[in-house]
């Protein structure tokens, strides 16, 4: 079974902030063992809505895309569709 790298966003009293400690997961997990030099490597995230504020930071999907290009692979970003209808829409015509 694969290992979890769990990155806590809430931690505050550290030395380091959230970006190195998820670079850090990143090179704890076996990324280059995912896929082979010269793979495309699909990176899946969600870009958010135009009034909400839940959405990958884009340093955080930098993050990812360097570690991808470190193991010579080659990234290709993908946006998360969100097919849900707002509570505030249902019954509107």
């Amino acid at each position: 079974m694969p290992a979890v790298h769990f990155v806590g966003a809430r931690e505050r009293y550290t030395s380091s902030n959230m970006i190195e400690r998820f670079k850090g997961a990143l090179e704890k997990g076996e990324l280059h063992d995912l896929f082979s030099q010269g793979d495309l490597v699909a990176v899946k995230f969600d870009v958010g809505e135009k009034t909400a504020l839940g959405y990958v930071r884009p340093p955080i999907v930098k993050a990812i895309v360097d570690a991808i290009y470190s193991c010579d692979g080659y990234p290709v970003l993908l946006d998360t569709l969100n097919m849900n209808t707002k509570a505030s829409d249902v019954g509107r015509n």
